[in-house]
């Protein structure tokens, strides 16, 4: 098994301040009040990541504080690879409107990205599963725009709006 830690970075764009979670081997808890800050999700695992909160911008840079990184030999490899069958998802990333801007009278807003991983040559990659996006009591599950897809075995790596830079939308 892969002993190497595995430290998830990742670049967003925010209309307001946002607080991210990440959480690891992670399922669904349903003990979260609504209109809180409780935890969406409870770890199976014993790492748990500090959140984070972030300033509203451009091409703001999130990288997993050291000492939390994701070490996959920490489970059984069968568990790192989401099926409908499992009941935690190997990683969840959570990004929320901060605290103090819902105080200010910005809407509370959550997005929760799935992910599952790929193994590949002794590596692993982490692969989108699924985004849903909470606005007030309303969930929303984002779809692929465009044809795009995350579909390794697809040649074509242009953006199909502008086919000139690379795809970059989960």
């Amino acid at each position: 098994p892969d002993r190497r830690p595995y430290s998830l970075s990742f670049q967003f764009d925010a209309s307001v301040d946002t607080v991210v979670s990440v959480y690891y081997m992670a399922r669904p808890t349903t003990e979260r009040t609504p209109g809180t800050f409780d935890d969406l999700f409870e770890t199976i695992g014993s790492v748990t990541v500090p959140k984070l909160e972030f300033s509203a911008g451009m091409d703001v840079q999130y990288a997993v504080p050291a000492g939390h990184e994701f070490v996959p030999a920490a489970y059984d490899e069968a568990e790192l690879v989401k099926t409908s069958a499992m009941v935690a998802y190997p990683v969840v990333v959570v990004a929320e409107t901060a605290p103090m801007a819902v105080h200010q009278g910005v809407q509370h807003q959550v997005m929760t990205t799935y992910c599952t991983l790929t193994a590949t040559g002794g590596r692993y990659a982490i692969r989108v599963l699924k985004q849903i996006v909470q606005i007030a009591d309303c969930y929303y599950l984002l779809h692929d725009i465009f044809g795009v897809v995350n579909d390794d075995d697809d040649e074509s790596n242009e953006c199909v709006v502008c086919i000139t830079d690379p795809r970059d939308t989960a």
